[in-house]
């Protein structure tokens, strides 16, 4: 049996690979959908031409890596962290029916925003420290900061700005003779407002 002609007896046969069943163009002139299939299932290079074409097969983009980002904080010079949790909000769910209601129905009630966690590798900098003991002894010191998502080469892609932040707990420090981890000294900022910038 041949491909993309007749077998045997006239009868039809399976089109070449590549090809739909009734084409009748020439065998180079493929469906751009077929032409992606070809090339995935030969293992042959896209070429420029066929990469606009390629849909749900191929990326628009790449994602940013987690690992590009900077803090801006008012009033400090901010080492390099080493990492950020916590960027969020969440709205209390308040139910409620009554008695001859079989289903409880849900409103929003209050939102708040969720505290931020900052780990950075320790250094002689005691800017964050000064900052939680501030607040120990009774004096709020409330600052405002920006935590910059960035791309590869560096530019800003966008920013969350928090607002009226200061420290609920610091720590870190987890000693071990037999390690070779560097110190990390951790902050939690409660914040009452987030915007992304």
């Amino acid at each position: 049996m041949c491909r993309n002609g007749r077998g045997r007896g006239g009868g039809a046969v399976e089109p070449a690979y590549g090809r739909r069943r009734g084409a009748t163009g020439p065998p180079g002139a493929m469906a751009d959908r077929d032409r992606i299939a070809y090339a995935f299932a030969t293992h042959r290079r896209i070429d420029a031409s066929e990469e606009g074409i390629m849909g749900f097969w191929g990326r628009s983009h790449d994602h940013i890596g987690n690992f590009n980002f900077k803090i801006e904080l008012e009033g400090m010079t901010c080492a390099a962290f080493r990492n950020v949790e916590g960027i969020g909000s969440e709205t209390e769910v308040i139910e409620y029916g009554g008695t001859m209601d079989q289903i409880r129905r849900k409103r929003p009630g209050r939102s708040k925003f969720t505290d931020i966690v900052f780990k950075r590798g320790w250094t002689e900098n005691d800017e964050l420290w000064d900052w939680r003991q501030a607040v120990i002894n009774g004096k709020t010191d409330r600052r405002s900061g920006s935590i910059v998502i960035c791309a590869d080469d560096g530019s800003e892609v966008c920013r969350y700005n928090f607002f009226d932040a200061w420290p609920t707990k610091y720590g870190g420090f987890n000693q071990d003779g037999k390690g070779s981890d560097v110190n990390v000294e951790e902050i939690t900022l409660t914040v009452e407002r987030l915007e992304r910038g």
